[in-house]
């Protein structure tokens, strides 16, 4: 299969009360583990990256690695943008082949947010292409740096004026989770009250801080979209470094990266069983 419209996973989800992972990746070679993994449970996901990350390969290479690697495995995946900060970022992704893009303005001025979030969204509707949109802002280490600690989290009472002004296709909640390794409470409450108010499609960012039993309970509110990235970072440095303290004479690259990326798999293996289960 090839990479597919993030449209055809997100109505999958909908449709199955499913929850569609999206893995973060930082190299091209962490995009194998995940479609391995993906094929292997037989289970939908999206790759993402954020511009920082595209730095490392650049947008077209990216897409024409996941494209090709996508058309060998009997598996569906999107290529989707994450955290995009400008609109120049979107239209980047937009034109590289991407299925989706975010555009994150929650650090920004509400009515800012909003002109953004609705300049890159009536781009990208002309192409067919889903726009995710983020209404308060999500704290905690992104690739481009830290974002402040504080209680930013998105207002119920805004979410609907939001979702109407600007017509995004996924909106990203900021509900007690952040990114990063911290585990964190989720305002359930909040996210109940999100979901009275607007039937937008929701997005759940810093799902490696989220508990097992609180990541299967989302599916209760119709959340489609759940992100993970750290991780996966984690296993990747973590194993590097004990294949070296194990043998410091080690330079065989690809023996040493077919067990980093071994191990990556097994986390990304280990959240779609989760997200699976009942």
């Amino acid at each position: 299969m090839a990479v597919v419209n993030t449209k055809e996973l997100i109505k999958t989800a909908l449709e199955n009360k499913m929850i569609i992972p999206a893995f973060n990746v930082h190299n091209i070679e962490m995009c194998r583990s995940i479609l391995e993994a993906a094929e292997e449970e037989n289970y939908p996901v999206i790759i993402q990256s954020t511009p920082k990350s595209i730095e490392l390969s650049g947008y077209k290479v990216l897409y024409s690695v996941v494209k090709e690697m996508a058309e060998k495995k009997n598996v569906l995946c999107a290529l989707h943008l994450d955290h995009g900060k400008k609109f120049e970022n979107a239209r980047e992704a937009v034109f590289s082949g991407f299925n989706s893009v975010m555009i994150d303005g929650s650090m920004l001025e509400y009515k800012e947010n909003v002109r953004l979030t609705k300049e890159t969204a009536e781009f990208a509707h002309i192409l067919g292409i889903m726009v995710e949109a983020e209404l308060g802002e999500i704290s905690g280490k992104e690739d481009e740096g830290e974002v402040e600690e504080k209680n930013n989290f998105t207002s119920a009472e805004l979410v609907e004026d939001f979702h109407k002004k600007t017509n995004c296709d996924m909106l990203a909640v900021s509900i007690g989770n952040s990114h990063g390794l911290e585990k964190k409470k989720l305002n359930f409450q909040l996210l109940k009250e999100i979901r009275e108010k607007t039937d937008v499609p929701l997005v759940i960012h810093g799902g490696s801080g989220i508990g097992e039993e609180d990541l299967k309970y989302l599916k209760e509110y119709k959340i489609v979209k759940i992100n993970f990235s750290s991780e996966l970072k984690q296993k990747m440095i973590e194993t590097y470094g004990k294949v070296y303290m194990e043998n410091n004479n080690e330079y065989d690259i690809v023996t040493t990266t077919n067990k980093v990326l071994e191990e990556v798999k097994k986390v990304v293996k280990n959240k779609i069983r989760i997200l699976k289960s009942n």
